[in-house]
């Protein structure tokens, strides 16, 4: 009774998503346009097909959980290619978002990882296949233990989920304010990089010009040689007394990305 009870529940949830392929398929687009481009999950360490995968498994779940997809009229071709697009437009930005903000991280520790000496020093990031600074990599490395410490992958995942409260499928509206807002978004990641730099390039400054003033007054002495491991040493422990601090601001920027999410999709409402 209880094999023939699962057979019915199974065939009544097939007979609903036939029923609703098309707002399937274009939820479906969205999870994945996401799921490509947000940092963590975009990782070239995650095969495509296992994205693809977790993508499918969090539009099934998104279906089954009821009334979050809307009966969409018959649709020609042509116009379920629009949709389709539009779709892959808002997980798109949904995701280059949420990527600025890792960004701003990467990007304040190759600020002060070039003040520091390290701007010949590079090393190879094996998710974007690319060189980057050994401080950027640290600070994003850093960016990722915490969204995974702190949950902030579920509250994300939670954002994608009622993104389709707040942008049901295939009710897509360009305004103007977005190229606006995104703009403010690029902005705001230099706000973030500098924010998080801020502490060391002070510290770092203070030091080029001790030693500059130094090397004025002393001129036998060999500034170049004793600054270089200094400027190191110092900023590591700077480094070392701000992390706690750090990981608050790191804490809090990563806590908003869910909100952050919700303010762009307004721009597409």
């Amino acid at each position: 009774m209880e094999f023939l009870s699962l057979l019915d529940k199974v065939k009544i949830a097939m007979e609903s998503l036939l029923r609703n392929f098309d707002a399937f398929l274009l939820a479906f687009l969205r999870i994945t346009a996401f799921l490509l481009f947000a940092p963590v999950f975009n990782s070239r360490v995650l095969p495509t097909m296992a994205r693809l995968g977790f993508a499918f498994f969090l539009t099934v779940i998104l279906f089954y959980a009821g009334g979050l997809f809307v009966k969409l009229p018959p649709l020609s071709l042509w116009t379920f290619v629009i949709y389709a697009l539009r779709e892959f437009l808002v997980g798109l930005i949904m995701g280059f978002y949420i990527s600025l903000i890792f960004s701003a991280f990467q990007l304040a520790g190759t600020i002060y990882g070039y003040q520091m000496g390290f701007g010949i020093i590079s090393i190879l990031d094996p998710e974007a296949m690319r060189s980057v600074s050994l401080t950027g990599q640290f600070k994003y490395l850093l960016a990722i233990m915490l969204f995974f410490s702190t949950n902030s992958h579920h509250s994300l995942i939670m954002a994608l989920f009622n993104s389709f409260n707040l942008l049901s499928v295939g009710v897509i509206n360009l305004k103007g304010g977005l190229i606006k807002e995104l703009f403010s978004m690029l902005t705001g990641t230099f706000v973030i990089a500098l924010q998080i730099a801020l502490p060391i390039m002070a510290i770092l400054l203070i030091i080029d010009i001790s030693l500059g003033i130094i090397g004025r007054t002393i001129p036998q002495l060999n500034v170049f040689i004793i600054g270089f491991p200094l400027k190191i040493a110092i900023a590591f422990l700077t480094l070392m007394f701000i992390l706690p601090g750090l990981k608050i601001l790191m804490e809090g920027i990563l806590g908003g990305l869910s909100q952050g999410v919700e303010k762009v999709l307004l721009y597409l409402k």
